[in-house]
């Protein structure tokens, strides 16, 4: 059983386990057709989100599981988002990561801070290999912040997955243990 102590905190942001009055937000989330866009399956229903919230984990116990956290402005603790650090496999120790903004507050960095604290947990904390993110190729935002984190583009999926009728190609992003420590080294983090 793994969980990082929280709030894990960075220069703007906390991310933290989400908590019952949280639910509206979370339902806001992800239920917004603009938030759900570039997300396989999504926006979900209004049951469906409170389905998904009850099961926010805030620890990983196995393989499958994932920290879902909230996304936090520690200057007026306003949500802005949402996190997640998924367990995919044991053996080759691999993690994905993945982001979820509000409107509002596209472009200001957020989603690069938070998953940038989120490859700490994954490679500091969890002990991954290797990290990867899974995304909606026309999603040039998500595929930008990939790449401010220092993760390489590993390849393009054509018709990856279905999105209602519309065959939708993705792209992998990943980063090793190695790579990450490295990137740490040159950049004095």
């Amino acid at each position: 059983m793994w969980g990082p102590d929280y709030p894990v905190r960075t220069v703007r942001l906390a991310l933290r386990p989400w908590r019952p009055e949280d639910l509206e937000v979370y339902v806001a989330i992800r239920t917004d057709p603009e938030v759900a866009r570039h997300i396989p399956g999504h926006p979900l229903t209004r049951e469906e989100s409170m389905e998904w919230f009850a099961q926010a984990g805030s620890e990983i116990k196995k393989v499958g599981q994932a920290l879902s956290l909230v996304i936090e402005r520690l200057e007026d603790a306003t949500i802005v988002g949402m996190v997640g650090l998924y367990w995919r496999n044991d053996v080759h120790r691999q993690a994905e990561i993945g982001f979820i903004l509000l409107p509002p507050f596209f472009g200001q960095g957020f989603a690069t801070e938070a998953s940038a604290a989120l490859l700490e947990l994954a490679f500091g904390g969890l002990g991954a290999h290797r990290v990867f993110a899974v995304l909606d190729a026309s999603n040039r935002a998500s595929e930008k912040v990939c790449q401010r984190l220092g993760m390489r583009r590993e390849g393009l999926h054509v018709g990856a997955y279905v999105d209602g009728d519309t065959w939708v190609d993705s792209l992998t992003y990943a980063l090793v243990e190695d790579e990450w420590r490295t990137s740490l080294a040159t950049s004095g983090g």
